[in-house]
């Protein structure tokens, strides 16, 4: 049976697609299995506004690994962009929906190829919530009771909702007015003016979330709350690069929490010495950062986790300096308050919700009357405590298992198939992407998915000729 089903059909799953299609010597059948396709856009491109922008510059933003300038190259024939100099454009922050038509066009041009080699690709719009493996094969089944069988079977189920709270009460999870997922397109439904909204968390999701809210008209207070309460930093050198780093780093002969921090230390000083952003420093060390993170030990690992991980989060997700002036704009007139604090006690009051927290600088305890709360926190990355039922059923079951820090999927790192009970790899079953956090720890990008993901459809195809580069430029 060549018969290949795709669970998620955003990015990940799109460039999956992409590659067994482009690359198959036979005729296969593949499913994408989302039951909110969005022609290979997913979430994260599919919004409406312009005005969300990628925070990586166009020239590094290709889909294709073998052709680094395919986006460049499709947008420079964009009537928006056929005038800008190339050059320009390669360093410029395009909008989010304009990369999500590009995706698009990829999942246009698959379908084409795919009818000319006479394969079938479909879409099932359906929920997948469970799998059981049958002999050499893997049974899907969906939410309306129907099931499929595939050869192999691709779990690209992106990133899940973020935790809720601990401290809010059913009331108020069950209410209209908490949002846990921050790309729930009913947050802009309704909005009151007449109170204040308050954002849980401070990073790259609460910036998308301030401009959607001012874009549709939102006129009172936001409050962006979050035990750190860190800045987020605009992107100032783009055109920078910085090889001392790459060049110590490669000749450093142990690989520990304490040697890279000082490595890290040192040249971030030397920089700033001369006037120079230290960015530059954690871009340079960023292609190395799946290899260094799987040399760590897994104390050095909890460490991290514990002491530096919101350092290097401020550090690698930076924005774009329009938008970073646009968020501090806000700030100047008071339109958005940032507060490093922790949430203590919230209730619901008629259409209100009263919370209490604790200011972290201060140590005094605040009220806030709140009319919505959105939860930006980021993604829930222990799965035994998400709503996936599908990733749920897996680990019942014992087709996949977390890794010792419950930040993903246990995967064997030269395939990408999962390990399941006792450690063993499940053959032909595969995950990619956001899953892969405790195996890599940097795996979000569109840089470490579209490896994953040709690797992934190679091997499927029994092509064994790409192996998955851990450190890649």
């Amino acid at each position: 049976m060549n018969k290949i089903g795709i669970i998620g059909g955003g990015f990940s799953g799109l460039m999956v697609a992409y590659h067994l299609i482009i690359n198959s010597k036979s005729q296969i059948t593949i499913h994408i299995i989302d039951d909110n396709f969005k022609n290979g856009k997913g979430i994260a491109y599919s919004c409406n506004s312009s005005e969300l922008i990628l925070n990586v510059t166009a020239g590094k933003m290709s889909a294709i690994n073998s052709d680094p300038d395919h986006f460049l190259n499709w947008a420079s024939k964009h009537a928006d962009y056929i005038n800008t100099e190339k050059k320009i454009l390669s360093n410029a922050y395009l909008p989010r929906n304009f990369y999500g038509k590009y995706l698009e066009s990829i999942w246009h041009e698959i379908n084409t190829i795919a009818i000319n080699n006479k394969i079938i690709i479909d879409v099932l719009k359906k929920n997948a919530v469970d799998i059981d493996k049958v002999n050499n094969d893997f049974k899907v089944t969906f939410s309306d009771g129907n099931t499929e069988t595939y050869s192999s079977c691709i779990l690209s189920t992106g990133n899940q909702p973020p935790q809720n709270p601990t401290v809010f009460n059913q009331e108020i999870l069950q209410s209209n007015i908490y949002y846990q997922n921050p790309w729930d397109e009913k947050i802009y439904n309704k909005i009151n003016n007449k109170l204040p909204i308050l954002i849980i968390g401070n990073g790259l999701s609460m910036v998308d979330t301030v401009i959607e809210l001012k874009n549709i008209g939102f006129n009172n207070k936001i409050f962006s709350l979050s035990p750190h309460g860190y800045n987020i930093l605009p992107h100032r050198t783009n055109d920078v690069t910085y090889e001392d780093i790459k060049i110590e780093y490669k000749i450093l002969n142990n690989i520990s929490l304490l040697n890279v921090l000082k490595l890290i230390n040192f040249h971030r000083k030397k920089l700033r010495s001369l006037g120079v952003s230290a960015e530059a420093v954690i871009d340079a060390i960023r292609p190395f950062s799946q290899e260094i993170w799987r040399k760590f030990t897994i104390n050095e690992k909890r460490i991290f986790l514990n002491r530096l991980r919101h350092f290097w989060g401020v550090a690698r997700h930076r924005l774009p300096m329009q938008i970073h002036d646009k968020i501090q704009n806000y700030r100047i007139k008071n339109e958005l308050e940032i507060i490093a604090g922790k949430i203590i006690d919230a209730n619901v009051i008629n259409d209100e919700i009263k919370v209490l927290y604790t200011n972290r600088i201060t140590n005094e305890n605040s009220e806030l009357i709140i009319g919505k709360i959105i939860n930006c926190t980021g993604p829930e990355m222990n799965y035994s405590k998400c709503d996936n039922k599908l990733l749920l059923n897996c680990i019942r079951k014992g087709y996949i298992q977390q890794e010792d820090l419950n930040l993903g999927i246990n995967i064997d790192v030269t395939s990408f198939q999962v390990k399941g009970h006792n450690n063993q790899i499940v053959k032909n079953l595969f995950t990619l992407g956001s899953s892969l956090r405790g195996e890599l720890w940097e795996s979000t990008s569109v840089t470490d998915i579209k490896i994953q993901a040709e690797s992934v459809a190679n091997i499927i195809l029994k092509n064994n000729t790409i192996h998955y580069p851990l450190s890649n430029q």
